[in-house]
């Protein structure tokens, strides 16, 4: 009689573990996950803005080559098409345009 006793309350206890609604799985809502596990590896609104009025101000002060350069060293497959010797120079370039962003910030 014990036995049977500690049986029904271990099922009953059992019964209030059970979820009020069925599982299911992260990805057949993705609303849900979206607003409730963040990104940690996304950059945030105001970081990007200022990211951005930075690149707007280093852009404006660098000559027509160091702008250049600026592009093809963000566009890798252009840059790898150009000969050594532009390529050098183009280096050179961004590496200008690259002080002048480091003395801007600092």
């Amino acid at each position: 009689m014990r036995n049977r006793l500690f049986d029904l309350i271990r099922s009953n206890n059992a019964q209030k573990r059970l979820p009020s609604e069925p599982l299911t799985s992260i990805e057949a809502n993705e609303r849900l996950y979206e607003a409730t596990v963040a990104d940690y590896t996304a950059s945030s609104p105001e970081t990007a803005a200022i990211i951005d009025e930075e690149l707007r101000k280093l852009y404006s002060k660098c000559s027509p080559l160091e702008k250049r350069a600026f592009h093809l060293m963000m566009n890798d497959q252009e840059f790898s098409k150009l000969d050594a010797e532009i390529r050098r120079a183009i280096i050179n370039a961004f590496e200008r345009c690259r002080r002048k962003f480091d003395d801007e910030i600092n």
